[in-house]
């Protein structure tokens, strides 16, 4: 059908290099929290999908759920709304 919309209701995969690009750029968790969290994870790691890292981060009482989420799909300007 033409004019269809082929944009996909799945979320786009994030990074866990994007993932705390975002957060950091949110400034919701001390730079120094994920410059270690950085230096714990293997080169590889970092492309790797960021879902764990946000479970891990929410279970540590870093983030919420809902700043997870946000973080997740690349919107940092949740800064004010913690």
């Amino acid at each position: 059908m033409s004019g269809a919309d082929t944009r996909s209701n799945t979320p786009q995969r994030c990074t866990v290099e994007v993932f705390l690009a975002t957060l950091e750029s949110a400034k919701l968790v001390p730079a120094g929290d994920i410059q270690a969290i950085r230096l714990a994870l293997a080169p590889e790691q970092l492309t790797g999908d960021a879902q764990s890292l946000a479970r891990d981060l929410v279970a540590r009482n870093l983030l919420t759920k809902w700043q997870a989420a946000l973080i997740y799909q690349n919107k940092p300007k949740v800064e004010h709304l913690s």
